[in-house]
This record gives structure tokens, sequence and C-alpha cells, in this order.
């Protein structure tokens, strides 16, 4: 009867540490998920914000250009120049909503993940509208 016992009570340990380790699998799987979700989240903040320098020396020219002589159609200089500031404003925002509300350490890492989803989308559009005001003013500029 005490083999009987052993046996089982070994039985259980085995199939408890395995489904533990199935778990742990899991959650790593999740965890790499959340990783690379971060990671593309952070590459597309970094490439739109390496473009804030560009978006004020365009706003710059486009302001000289609709405030010199011989610029008849101002309205396109300044909506250009409303787009960039348009662009770096929702960066701004977007860079504060995210510090603010993600948080590393104290989130699921489901709740992780649907908010990398999330401000992945949000910053991709960001950096698309970003891209697009950027070459709409290069292209007016250089008429």
């Amino acid at each position: 009867m005490k083999k009987f016992l052993f046996v089982i009570g070994t039985l259980i340990i085995l199939v408890a540490c395995n489904n533990a380790a199935d778990s742990n699998k899991g959650n790593k799987a999740k965890g790499d998920e959340v990783t690379q979700l971060k990671k593309e989240v952070m590459e597309a903040h970094d490439i739109t914000m390496a473009q804030m320098n560009t978006m004020n020396k365009l706003k710059k020219a486009l302001k000289e250009k609709w405030q010199g002589e011989g610029v008849t159609d101002t309205a396109v200089y300044y909506q250009l120049y409303a787009d960039l500031q348009k662009a770096h404003d929702r960066m701004m925002d977007w860079m504060a909503y995210f510090s603010k509300n993600y948080d590393d350490n104290n989130m699921e890492t489901e709740a992780k993940k649907k908010f990398l989803v999330t401000e992945k989308e949000k910053i991709t559009d960001l950096a698309k509208f970003t891209d697009e005001s950027i070459a709409e003013a290069k292209r007016l500029l250089a008429e």
C-alpha cells in the first residue's frame, strides 16, 4: 500500500511540474511577443523623433516663404506648416500618453500586449502622417 501511495504521489508531482513547465513556456512566448511589440513601437517612435529637426527646419522655411514677397497663395504654405506642427504636437501627446499609461513592471502580460498593439497602430499612423507632411513640404519648397 505504501508503494502504491508513493507511486501515485510521484505521478501527481510529475504531472504538476510538467504543467508548470508548459505554463512557463506559454508565459515566455507571450513575454517574447510583448518584447517584440514594444521593440516595434519604440523603433517607430525613434524614427519619427529623428525627424523633428527636419520638421522644424521645414516649418521655418515655409514660414519665411509665405511671409516673403512674391508669394500669392500663402494658404498652401500655412497648411503645410500647420500639418508639420500637428505632427509634432501629436508626437508629444503620444509620448506623454505612452509614458503615463505603460508600466512594464505592474501590467499583466495580456494588458501589455493589448496596450502595445493599440499604441503600435497609433505611432504607425503618426509616422505615416509625419512622412507625408515632410514630403509635401519638401515638394512645395522645391517648386
